[in-house]
Protein backbone atom coordinates (compact mmCIF):
# COMPACT_ATOMS: atom_id res chain seq x y z
CA UNK A 1 0.00 0.00 0.00
CA UNK A 2 1.49 3.32 -1.05
CA UNK A 3 1.05 6.56 0.85
CA UNK A 4 -0.60 9.50 -0.84
CA UNK A 5 1.78 12.43 -1.35
CA UNK A 6 -0.29 15.36 -0.10
CA UNK A 7 1.20 18.67 1.08
CA UNK A 8 0.38 17.84 4.70
CA UNK A 9 2.07 14.41 4.44
CA UNK A 10 5.15 15.94 2.79
CA UNK A 11 5.34 18.58 5.58
CA UNK A 12 4.97 15.91 8.26
CA UNK A 13 7.70 13.77 6.67
CA UNK A 14 10.01 16.77 6.30
CA UNK A 15 9.62 17.78 9.95
CA UNK A 16 10.03 14.18 11.10
CA UNK A 17 13.28 13.89 9.10
CA UNK A 18 14.50 17.24 10.49
CA UNK A 19 13.77 16.61 14.17
CA UNK A 20 14.64 12.89 14.19
CA UNK A 21 18.37 12.45 13.84
CA UNK A 22 21.04 9.92 14.75
CA UNK A 23 23.20 10.60 17.77
CA UNK A 24 26.09 8.91 15.98
CA UNK A 25 26.46 7.55 12.46
CA UNK A 26 24.51 4.35 12.04
CA UNK A 27 22.75 4.72 15.41
CA UNK A 28 19.02 4.81 16.09
CA UNK A 29 17.11 7.98 15.32
CA UNK A 30 15.94 10.02 18.34
CA UNK A 31 13.84 13.16 18.68
CA UNK A 32 16.29 16.09 18.86
CA UNK A 33 14.97 18.62 21.40
CA UNK A 34 17.74 21.12 20.56
CA UNK A 35 16.74 21.25 16.88
CA UNK A 36 13.08 21.60 17.83
CA UNK A 37 13.83 24.44 20.30
CA UNK A 38 16.02 26.19 17.72
CA UNK A 39 13.24 26.05 15.10
CA UNK A 40 10.63 27.34 17.56
CA UNK A 41 12.92 30.24 18.53
CA UNK A 42 13.79 31.14 14.93
CA UNK A 43 10.26 30.95 13.52
CA UNK A 44 8.25 32.17 16.54
CA UNK A 45 10.57 33.77 19.11
CA UNK A 46 12.48 36.21 16.90
CA UNK A 47 9.37 37.64 15.17
CA UNK A 48 7.57 38.07 18.52
CA UNK A 49 10.61 39.82 20.04
CA UNK A 50 10.87 42.08 16.96
CA UNK A 51 7.20 43.09 17.24
CA UNK A 52 7.54 43.80 20.97
CA UNK A 53 10.65 45.95 20.41
CA UNK A 54 9.01 47.81 17.52
CA UNK A 55 5.87 48.57 19.54
CA UNK A 56 7.96 49.68 22.51
CA UNK A 57 9.98 52.09 20.36
CA UNK A 58 6.85 53.33 18.64
CA UNK A 59 5.14 54.06 21.96
CA UNK A 60 8.20 55.81 23.40
CA UNK A 61 8.58 58.00 20.31
CA UNK A 62 4.88 58.88 20.16
CA UNK A 63 5.00 59.94 23.82
CA UNK A 64 7.70 62.55 23.19
CA UNK A 65 6.22 63.88 19.96
CA UNK A 66 2.93 64.84 21.58
CA UNK A 67 4.53 67.98 22.98
CA UNK A 68 4.43 66.90 26.64
CA UNK A 69 6.84 68.92 28.69
CA UNK A 70 7.80 68.59 32.33
CA UNK A 71 8.22 72.36 32.60
CA UNK A 72 4.69 72.98 31.32
CA UNK A 73 4.41 74.36 27.81
CA UNK A 74 3.03 77.75 26.90
CA UNK A 75 1.30 78.38 23.59
CA UNK A 76 2.10 81.72 21.97
CA UNK A 77 -1.01 83.82 21.52
CA UNK A 78 -0.70 87.12 19.63
CA UNK A 79 -3.43 88.99 21.55
CA UNK A 80 -3.65 88.65 25.31
CA UNK A 81 -4.78 85.43 26.92
CA UNK A 82 -7.76 84.70 24.69
CA UNK A 83 -7.52 81.18 23.28
CA UNK A 84 -7.34 81.41 19.50
CA UNK A 85 -6.37 79.07 16.74
CA UNK A 86 -2.67 78.82 16.00
CA UNK A 87 -3.46 78.66 12.28
CA UNK A 88 -3.77 81.95 10.43
CA UNK A 89 -5.72 81.78 7.17
CA UNK A 90 -4.63 84.61 4.88
CA UNK A 91 -7.39 83.89 2.35
CA UNK A 92 -10.43 84.80 4.47
CA UNK A 93 -13.41 86.76 3.22
CA UNK A 94 -12.97 90.53 3.79
CA UNK A 95 -15.97 90.79 6.15
CA UNK A 96 -14.61 88.06 8.46
CA UNK A 97 -13.67 89.14 12.00
CA UNK A 98 -10.31 87.59 12.74
CA UNK A 99 -6.99 88.78 14.04
CA UNK A 100 -5.42 88.81 10.57
CA UNK A 101 -5.80 92.61 10.70
CA UNK A 102 -3.33 92.78 13.60
CA UNK A 103 -0.58 91.03 11.62
CA UNK A 104 1.99 93.44 10.15
CA UNK A 105 1.77 93.63 6.36
CA UNK A 106 4.76 93.01 4.13
CA UNK A 107 5.07 93.64 0.43
CA UNK A 108 4.35 90.66 -1.83
CA UNK A 109 7.58 88.91 -2.71
CA UNK A 110 9.31 89.63 0.62
CA UNK A 111 12.28 87.30 0.92
CA UNK A 112 12.30 85.12 4.01
CA UNK A 113 14.75 82.35 4.91
CA UNK A 114 12.91 79.10 5.49
CA UNK A 115 13.80 75.45 6.04
CA UNK A 116 11.87 72.71 4.22
CA UNK A 117 10.25 70.25 6.61
CA UNK A 118 9.24 67.72 3.94
CA UNK A 119 10.53 66.53 0.57
CA UNK A 120 9.00 68.27 -2.44
CA UNK A 121 8.80 66.23 -5.64
CA UNK A 122 5.65 66.89 -7.57
CA UNK A 123 3.87 66.13 -10.79
CA UNK A 124 0.63 67.57 -9.39
CA UNK A 125 -0.53 69.57 -6.36
CA UNK A 126 1.55 68.68 -3.26
CA UNK A 127 1.46 70.10 0.30
CA UNK A 128 4.60 71.88 1.54
CA UNK A 129 5.62 72.73 5.12
CA UNK A 130 8.50 75.15 5.83
CA UNK A 131 9.79 76.71 9.03
CA UNK A 132 10.73 80.41 9.15
CA UNK A 133 14.32 80.82 10.37
CA UNK A 134 14.84 84.61 10.14
CA UNK A 135 13.05 87.86 11.04
CA UNK A 136 12.01 88.82 7.47
CA UNK A 137 8.29 88.80 8.38
CA UNK A 138 8.88 90.09 11.91
CA UNK A 139 10.37 88.63 15.09
CA UNK A 140 7.01 87.18 16.19
CA UNK A 141 7.00 84.79 13.22
CA UNK A 142 10.46 83.27 13.75
CA UNK A 143 9.99 79.51 14.24
CA UNK A 144 6.51 79.57 12.71
CA UNK A 145 5.46 77.06 10.09
CA UNK A 146 4.22 78.13 6.66
CA UNK A 147 1.86 75.67 4.97
CA UNK A 148 1.25 75.84 1.24
CA UNK A 149 0.84 74.00 -2.04
CA UNK A 150 3.51 73.16 -4.63
CA UNK A 151 2.57 73.24 -8.31
CA UNK A 152 4.92 72.06 -11.09
CA UNK A 153 5.85 74.54 -13.81
CA UNK A 154 6.85 72.35 -16.74
CA UNK A 155 7.86 75.23 -19.01
CA UNK A 156 10.60 76.42 -16.63
CA UNK A 157 11.34 73.08 -14.97
CA UNK A 158 10.60 74.53 -11.54
CA UNK A 159 8.09 74.18 -8.75
CA UNK A 160 5.93 77.11 -7.66
CA UNK A 161 4.91 77.17 -3.99
CA UNK A 162 1.96 79.26 -2.75
CA UNK A 163 1.77 79.60 1.02
CA UNK A 164 -1.74 80.07 2.40
CA UNK A 165 -1.47 79.30 6.13
CA UNK A 166 0.88 80.18 8.96
CA UNK A 167 1.08 78.22 12.24
CA UNK A 168 2.52 80.05 15.23
CA UNK A 169 5.32 78.27 17.08
CA UNK A 170 4.76 76.73 20.47
CA UNK A 171 7.13 78.25 23.02
CA UNK A 172 8.17 76.22 26.03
Amino acid sequence: MSTVSTPSNRLKDGLKNRWLAEDFPGGPKHFQIQLFAKDIFVYLGIPIIAVILFKGCEMSLSGTSQGKSSSGGRIFRPEGNQPKSQIIDFHQPPNSMHYVESIPRRAPGTLVKVRLMNVVETASLTPVHVQIIDDGLGRQFRGSTLIGDANPDGALGRIRIDFKFLKYPVFI
